[in-house]
């Protein structure tokens, strides 16, 4: 069974492929919108064909989602305020 580090490679090489092939295109003026939507529907295939190999990886480890800094900010404000009118 390939190993995390196996899996990334592979899906790299891919997106690298995709890419070799797309940006010399793009920069000789040649991409019109519908070959920008095929090379973006290509690069979400790939990322989410990588996500599904990790996810059944018995050592992937599910990302921690991010933090709502705003509302943690918030709580903050709200309980300095209550321990100032202490």
């Amino acid at each position: 069974m390939p190993t995390i580090k196996e899996k990334n490679a592979k899906h790299k090489k891919i997106h690298d492929e995709l890419t070799a092939e797309f940006y010399p295109l793009k920069r000789a003026g040649l991409v019109d919108a519908e070959l920008q939507a095929i090379f973006t529907a290509s690069h979400e295939e790939n990322e989410l064909a990588k996500e599904a190999e990790l996810k059944m990886a018995s050592d992937y480890v599910e990302p921690v989602p991010a933090r709502d800094l705003a509302a943690e900010i918030d709580e903050l404000r709200a309980r300095i305020v209550q321990l100032e009118g202490i």
